[in-house]
């Protein structure tokens, strides 16, 4: 693990003791914006090819940012990308991807807090309920450059995400 981790992920839930190269957390897409996207935590894809919100299944939260943007003739390069949690969480007895637990987010909380000062952004949109409390054990919770959204595959309404994403 590099060193800029070792502390960081030190006693976290999802690094792996046995590996003999830990993975490394999935870094913020830096598509220079000044908007930055948060979402919970990548999902198995994601995972797989260290890019935040990039599934291609039509039942993603991926798939929901994608067709939205192309409902405003945005693409994913008008915004930077991250995850309030920088690791796959693994799957839940259901099958679907799990979600984060808090011990991982508060682990995280650097990593995040970092992505959120690494730059002069204007507005960040965060989806999902443990997006949101990861952005306010941070302190960010009256901060008016935030805007809190449901989770894309939460019950957020394309009316909303649209006018989300492009009234920026």
């Amino acid at each position: 693990m590099t060193n800029i981790y070792e502390s960081q992920c030190l006693g976290c839930p999802y690094m792996k003791k046995d590996a003999r190269e830990p993975d490394i957390p999935l870094a913020m897409e830096n598509n220079s914006s000044d908007v930055l996207l948060i979402f919970q935590a990548p999902g198995e894809i994601e995972w797989s090819k260290k890019i935040p919100i990039c599934s291609d299944s039509n039942n993603s939260a991926a798939a929901r940012i994608r067709n939205s943007l192309n409902r405003i003739g945005k693409t994913r390069q008008d915004f930077n990308i991250t995850n309030a949690t920088q690791c796959y969480p693994g799957k839940s007895l259901n099958g679907r991807d799990a979600k984060p637990v808090k011990s991982a987010r508060n682990k995280c909380a650097n990593l995040l807090k970092n992505n959120i000062e690494s730059s002069s952004f204007r507005k960040f949109i965060v989806f999902g309920s443990l997006a949101k409390e990861s952005i306010e054990f941070l302190g960010f919770k009256n901060d008016n450059r935030f805007i809190f959204l449901l989770h894309p595959s939460g019950g957020l309404s394309n009316e909303k995400l649209d006018l989300s994403l492009s009234a920026l």
